[in-house]
């Protein structure tokens, strides 16, 4: 199979130290069978954290955009990308090598699917899930290069948070579906999150699907089983509501 080129695009904002890490993760953690370019859609910060990410980045095919809020970046990222990108924000980071060949197979093959959410779902956490779906989530498991997935049943599925802006494998027919996003105010990123959310459960379209190869995060002794992409970015009250999770997803 040929595969199309698959820009990787980082959504950061004034925070180098997580901006940095995951760029380095994408550049050095993240493979992929066909050409794999880059993007860093900026919110807006110093010149000398866009210098960085030039530097690390150096000798690679890359682009930068400017953008006022969380949804106009979103929106870059779609601009700027051909038929299928990776996008994470800026503390999703890859922990571990992780091959996205295998996803966008799966994406190439189910037209169905349009969108492989990398980031945990909230019943993830829940304790004694067991093999059912909690929140009303449900599912059919696809199999492509002897790797699964789930693909969700949209017309079923009642839990409003499947697409969020955290970290995933997009298809261009998920975005035409869904995107773009309308403006929102700057210091408020969360209502990209509830908007985006929004636009996927009133629309028609391709369904989210869950890699079956990601495991459960113990939160409870703070161990990643198998899950190569981490939500880094500590939440603690105050530091929240003065910036440090402004990133921070569903």
């Amino acid at each position: 199979m040929d595969f199309p080129d698959l820009t990787c695009c980082v959504l950061t904002y004034k925070d180098a130290q997580w901006g940095a890490l995951t760029l380095l993760a994408l550049r050095d953690r993240v493979a992929y069978s066909g050409r794999k370019r880059f993007h860093i859609a900026d919110g807006g910060s110093p010149q000398q954290h866009l210098d960085l990410y030039r530097e690390i980045l150096t000798g690679l095919d890359y682009g930068i955009t400017v953008s006022p809020d969380l949804a106009s970046q979103l929106n870059c990222c779609a601009e700027n990308s051909g038929e299928v990108w990776f996008y994470a924000l800026d503390d999703f980071t890859p922990m571990a090598h992780i091959d996205l060949t295998p996803d966008v197979r799966m994406l190439l093959t189910y037209p169905d699917a349009g969108l492989v959410r990398m980031g945990r779902l909230a019943f993830y956490e829940c304790e004694g899930a067991g093999t059912g779906f909690p929140h009303g989530v449900y599912a059919r498991m696809v199999a492509a290069g002897g790797l699964h997935w789930w693909i969700t049943d949209k017309a079923r599925t009642v839990d409003p948070y499947m697409c969020a802006i955290n970290a995933g494998v997009m298809h261009r027919r998920f975005w035409d579906a869904y995107g773009p996003l309308p403006p929102i105010h700057p210091h408020r990123p969360g209502e990209a999150e509830l908007v985006w959310a929004r636009q996927y459960n009133e629309r028609p379209g391709p369904s989210v699907a869950l890699p079956v190869r990601f495991g459960e995060n113990d939160q409870s002794t703070h161990r990643y089983n198998l899950e190569p992409i981490q939500h880094l970015r500590p939440l603690h009250g105050e530091d929240y509501e003065n910036g440090a999770g402004k990133w921070a997803s569903t």
